[in-house]
């Protein structure tokens, strides 16, 4: 029995295409629910509307920003077409929109929100790369989750220490 290498990013990618979820695609999903679950319970009651709807706001700026910033891992596929739809000008829209928003709804700490998820985003984004030579729907997907519970992770931080306002 020969082993494939699937430490090669073709392989990477070939095992993309696959629909079907495994243990580890199972355990990860498990995983970001229960912390999903875990941080909006912790979040305190005064700060959980702001957050309702701070956080998929900036979650989807960060797919925005991926897709502007990084390349694109295949030559074809579902998550071409909105790296092809994102240049600089939608980029620029949604940062400022997404600021204002954090902004307004966390006037101190709501930069510190966007700068932490901003970081945890290009950390993440630079490992894909580094795994696949680029990004595609996939890790688009993957970003938004990490952002998301980066951002409730922060809030979460920030609330309990009492810099929050």
């Amino acid at each position: 029995m020969v082993l494939q290498d699937t430490r090669t990013p073709e392989r990477r990618l070939e095992i993309m295409r696959d629909s079907h979820i495994g243990a580890i695609g199972a355990a990860g999903l498990f995983l970001f629910l229960i912390i999903e679950y875990v941080c909006l319970n912790s979040i305190p009651d005064k700060y959980l509307p702001f957050t309702l709807l701070l956080a998929p706001v900036v979650s989807r700026w960060a797919m925005i920003y991926a897709i502007f910033v990084f390349p694109y891992a295949r030559p074809d596929g579902l998550g071409k077409a909105f790296k092809q739809a994102v240049g600089r000008s939608e980029f620029l829209i949604a940062t400022f929109l997404t600021l204002l928003l954090a902004v307004i709804l966390f006037p101190t700490a709501g930069p510190v929100i966007a700068a932490g998820t901003w970081i945890v985003i290009s950390l993440a984004a630079l490992y894909i790369k580094r795994q696949i030579g680029g990004l595609t729907g996939d890790t688009y997907g993957a970003i938004n989750e990490i952002a998301l519970i980066t951002v409730l992770l922060v809030i979460n931080m920030l609330a309990f220490n009492h810099w929050l306002l």
